[in-house]
Formats: C-alpha cells, sequence, structure tokens
C-alpha cells in the first residue's frame, strides 16, 4: 500500500474530523488495531483499483476466524466504507460488501446495487424478531451510508462511532442507529437446489431507548430497527438466512422483475397470506 504510514493518519484524522466519536481502549480498539484497521480498508480499496478492469460487482470478506482470530484484527471498516461514497481520499465508488463469505448475500448487494448505482446497500446479520419489528445488525460494520441516508460523510459521520469490539482478538466495530424510512428488504436463498428471493417493503423506525433495550449482544455494532408489519410466528419460520439486505425506498418491482428474468421465484415477507402459504409447502 504506497504512503501507508500517511495515508492511514489521514484516514484516521479524517474520521476524527468528521465528527466520528472514537472511543479507544486498551485491548480491542488500541492505537495499533485502529491504524491496521485502516490500512485494511485502504489495502482494499488498492487493489479495487487494481482490478478496475474487472467487472466487480461487489466484496465478500471471509473475517471470522481468518481475520478476527487468525490475523488478530478485525476488518469492519471493509463494510461500512467500501460501500460509502466518500472517504478521506475523495469521492470513492460504491462497493457492495458483505461479511463472513456470504455469497448469496453478495449476489443479493450485487442486484440491489445494479438496481440503484451508487446508492449502498445494507448488509447485516437479522439479529432481533419482535412482535412489531426486527433487527439488523452487522457484527461490527455495515454501509455508514445509513447514519444518515446520505453518501455525504457531513452528514453521517457525526452519526458514527467506532468502539471496542465484542469478539475476535483485537479491533472496533464501526457502529450508528439507523435513520427512519422506507426499505426494500432482500435475501436470495436456495431449498432443495432451487432458488429464492426473499424480498418485502418495511421501514425503518428510530432506535428509541426501548428499542436499544432489546439489543443485548454487539452494543458497539451498527442497528437499523424495522418495521415489518406481518405475524412474528410466521416471519420467525420463514426466514432464510441470518443475513438480509437492503435499499431504501420501494425498489421490490425492480428486484421482482429481475427475478422474473432470471428464473427465480419470490417470496413476499410483507404478506402473511405468501408467508403462511410458503410455510404449508415446507
Amino acid at each position: 500500500m504506497a504512503g501507508g504510514g500517511d495515508r492511514v493518519d489521514r484516514f484516521v484524522s479524517w474520521l476524527q474530523e468528521g465528527g466520528v466519536t472514537i472511543t479507544r481502549d486498551d485491548k480491542m480498539l488500541t492505537e495499533q488495531s485502529a491504524r491496521t484497521q485502516a490500512a485494511l480498508y485502504l489495502a482494499a480499496r488498492d487493489r479495487l483499483r487494481e482490478l478496475d478492469d474487472e467487472p466487480i460487482a461487489g466484496v465478500s470478506v471471509r473475517c471470522q476466524p481468518e481475520l478476527s482470530e487468525d490475523y488478530g484484527c478485525t476488518a469492519c471498516l471493509l463494510p461500512a466504507f467500501l460501500p460509502f461514497g466518500t472517504d478521506s481520499e475523495g469521492e470513492q465508488p460504491v462497493v457492495p460488501t458483505v461479511c463472513e463469505g456470504d455469497i448469496k448475500g453478495l449476489i443479493t448487494c450485487a442486484l440491489l446495487g445494479l438496481i440503484e448505482p451508487g446508492v449502498p446497500p445494507l448488509f447485516g446479520d437479522l439479529k432481533y424478531i419482535g412482535e412489531d419489528m426486527l433487527i439488523i445488525s452487522n457484527c461490527g460494520g455495515s454501509s455508514v451510508y445509513y447514519a444518515a441516508r446520505s453518501n455525504d460523510s457531513k452528514a453521517a459521520l457525526p452519526h458514527v462511532t467506532w468502539a471496542a469490539q465484542c469478539q475476535g482478538a483485537a479491533g472496533g466495530a464501526i457502529g450508528y442507529n439507523g435513520a427512519p424510512g422506507p426499505l426494500t428488504v432482500a435475501r436470495l436463498i436456495r431449498i432443495e437446489g432451487e432458488h429464492l428471493m426473499q424480498l418485502g417493503l418495511m421501514r425503518a423506525r428510530e432506535i428509541t431507548q426501548e428499542v436499544a433495550e432489546k439489543i443485548i449482544w454487539g452494543q458497539t455494532w451498527p442497528h437499523i430497527a424495522i418495521e415489518h408489519g406481518v405475524q412474528r410466528d410466521l416471519l420467525v419460520r420463514a426466514v432464510g438466512s441470518n443475513h438480509y439486505c437492503a435499499l431504501p425506498g420501494d425498489r421490490t418491482a425492480e428486484v421482482e422483475h429481475a427475478c422474473r428474468e432470471a428464473g427465480i421465484e419470490v417470496l413476499r415477507l410483507d404478506s402473511d397470506d405468501a408467508l403462511a402459504d410458503f410455510i404449508a409447502g415446507l
């Protein structure tokens, strides 16, 4: 990575000057692990530039345990800033990014990225399902676009935190409470060799103290609380992955069209009837 030390310093300074709340400690987010995480992110950008002639649709990070334990530091800045439109070195291409080597999640995010280029797809763990909402919260980083629904660092960064990760040997998590608004939630799954797109129009809600109290594990992670509008027991039985993806607004028609073209059936996650029929056929 050319100019590594200076570039790392500039990136960390850019976060601080942009309003990110950075909380270092003597075990996880140390001075060294913070610099390592920044260097991993900048190296990933460099590698993508080297592959500029290749049709790169997205990035899948294999962090656990290869980076988080074996290498000794998590790579949480990659899913936070590769799918974001700017960094310390100026305007950047938005690259859909997922974690844990999740290929179907990557395909889903790549599709969403093609539907609305320049708008970062959301990727994260399905962390909680309640009677009226679910919480998507990736394991240490997810596009900071969703902190303010903006690629403008001046809008997003003041709502972002960088603090100790709760897993791995070292590193910090990029956290925020997602901004409210409509979301197209999607996930490609496969059952007995046949692909199925799970899809729904839902709405992110404000994360109040009442909502925050439901977040027991990974408080420093990014969190998006989403009103699902269906019966909880049906949704719990139908979900096909621990990871889900999303895009702002209503893009369900575009996703359904793409699935028709590819011969992929669509299951509407926002319909009790569709969920009940799906469960009955399992």
